[in-house]
């Protein structure tokens, strides 16, 4: 009868954990998650190698400044004014996904719209900031070697000119056969970085985009109702388990026979028996 009575109490103690726990995540204010994934690669040496020492410094620190940065968040307050700097870089958590290129875009917000919305918002400014900055660095480096092979190729043209004109064993003749060589030389490494840099091109296109959006599917409550009454479920029947093993305990030590105790034993009385003295004859 006992051992019923425990389990009975056990299973009202479990229940009152659930019941416990879904009244905890009731009385919680409710939050909602929505998480965007987006690939912001480092640039190849390559690509870097082609560009100016200042554009590439202006790439690494981008880079460096993360999803956070003041131009991203500009960029997400042009969409939503009512919202302050801090408060988006609140609501944002910002993590790199492990043995991915991925990074993980968490936004929190009181509705699952306003998640969905402000975590894609998040992607898409970075991802387009990364964008704009490559291009630029990319079109002013193709510019400038562009001038520099027009550049080299005037004065090819016009060393070329004065060489027809000079005398071939003349020292002017061979002054300017030597800076043609330079000239075409240069020409041909310039051309040469042009092609490469073509090539960089459609190797950094995939540097920066939004992989996967934020969307009202994928979108988490915080607190988990379930999560909430699995917890306290657990919670009150390992307490409800404790209690059936320690009246399991006590029901034992009162059913098992006491044993009789052994009667104490009379002290004995010392008897002294008198000493008897014999004669002792010489």
């Amino acid at each position: 009868m006992r051992l019923r009575l425990a389990v009975y109490l056990a299973l009202a103690l479990a229940a009152l954990g659930c019941l416990g726990g879904f009244l905890g995540a009731l009385l919680q204010p409710v939050s909602y998650q929505a998480e965007a994934f987006v690939v912001v690669y480092a640039m190849p040496s390559g690509f870097n190698n082609l560009l100016s020492p200042d554009e590439a410094n202006t790439i690494n620190a981008y880079y460096a400044a993360g999803a956070l940065q003041d131009s991203v968040i500009q960029r997400v307050r042009y969409k939503y004014p009512s919202l302050t700097a801090t408060e988006i870089r609140q609501a944002i958590q910002v993590s790199i996904v492990a043995y991915t290129p991925l990074t993980r875009v968490t936004a929190t917000a009181a509705t699952p719209q306003v998640a969905v919305a402000l975590a894609n918002a998040v992607a898409s400014a970075w991802t387009g900031d990364a964008s704009a900055v490559i291009s630029q660095a990319y079109n002013m480096t193709y510019s400038a070697l562009q001038d520099h092979e027009r550049q080299l190729s005037g004065q090819i043209t016009t060393t070329r000119a004065a060489l027809e004109a000079a005398n071939p064993s003349s020292t002017k003749a061979q002054a300017l056969n030597a800076q043609l060589q330079a000239l075409e030389n240069a020409y041909a490494a310039t051309d040469s970085n042009l092609m490469a840099l073509e090539k960089q091109q459609y190797a950094v296109a995939g540097n920066a985009y939004v992989a996967t959006p934020a969307s009202a599917a994928t979108v988490t409550r915080s607190p988990d109702l379930f999560k909430s009454l699995a917890v306290g479920g657990a919670v009150g029947l390992a307490f409800g388990v404790v209690c059936v093993l320690w009246m399991i305990r006590v029901s034992l030590r009162a059913a098992s026979p006491v044993a009789p105790s052994a009667p104490s034993a009379r002290p004995r009385a010392r008897v002294t028996m008198p000493i008897q003295r014999e004669s002792y004859d010489n």
